[in-house]
């Protein structure tokens, strides 16, 4: 995807799920962080905007699930469509919908050929012993995902920046347990986007920022972010395809 195709300026149209907040001094809408469970002794504290918090008008704070109130501060959740002020949202609709669905990988098909009587079984829900020495540490090796073509079926696979090194020392342990894959992408590369990422989390509005494996176990860098900028974006189309994922928080809405 070009990332430039999620920038947005003043006075278009943007949508996100996520934690609606009033205080005496305002209200504010809240990417979906993760919140911290914690045993309050006088009960749940007044809620308050987190600090990636943009200001929102028009918001209905009936119209939210999980509604809380205390101490004249309220808070719940909904996805908001509006247009975007610089900073802040002027609420168009709102809605209850849930959570959007997220792209998760299902690790369930390893992506080598299966051996001729297949992946080899064992224990329900096994996962696998192996001592992978310095494989990480040299970029010989990049990811270890287990994957599980059935309950009683576990398979390590391994996105390799070297291959026949990564095979010399796993496949004597693992045997047929094993799939490896070269990794489209080398240590250096993946560690630069990564490091890259994290010294701007707080200047980009980063909450989250990772490696991801995909269901064919290739690694990339995912980075969830409150919105993506020019600057973001031209970082991002710098890259070659798929080596790094933006999810916003805030995206462009267009009417249909």
């Amino acid at each position: 995807m070009d990332a430039r195709s999620l920038v947005f300026d003043i006075g278009d149209r943007v949508t996100g799920w996520g934690r609606l907040v009033r205080t005496p001094a305002g209200a504010w809408f809240n990417p979906p962080l993760a919140i911290t469970t914690v045993g309050y002794a006088n009960g749940r504290p007044p809620p308050l905007p987190s600090h990636l918090a943009v200001p929102i008008e028009g918001a209905d704070f009936d119209a939210v699930t999980d509604r809380y109130e205390r101490d004249g501060h309220v808070e719940g959740w909904a996805t908001v469509t509006g247009e975007w002020l610089d900073p802040g949202i002027r609420v168009e609709e709102q809605s209850k919908r849930a959570e959007p669905h997220r792209d998760v990988s299902s690790w369930t098909v390893p992506p080598c050929p299966s051996p001729p009587s297949g992946w080899p079984r064992g224990q329900m829900h096994e996962n696998l012993d192996f001592d992978p020495g310095d494989l990480e540490t040299t970029g010989a090796a990049l990811t270890f995902v287990l994957f599980r073509p059935s309950d009683d079926q576990t398979v390590l696979v391994v996105a390799a920046g070297d291959p026949a090194t990564v095979e010399a020392r796993l496949r004597p342990q693992l045997g047929d347990r094993l799939c490896v894959v070269p990794s489209r992408w080398t240590k250096a590369q993946l560690d630069q986007a990564f490091d890259y990422l994290r010294a701007r989390f707080t200047q980009w509005g980063i909450y989250q920022a990772g490696p991801r494996v995909d269901e064919g176990g290739q690694p990339s860098i995912r980075a969830t972010l409150v919105r993506v900028t020019p600057e973001i974006a031209q970082w991002a189309n710098d890259h070659p395809p798929g080596l790094l994922s933006l999810e916003p928080w805030l995206a462009p809405s267009h009417r249909s």
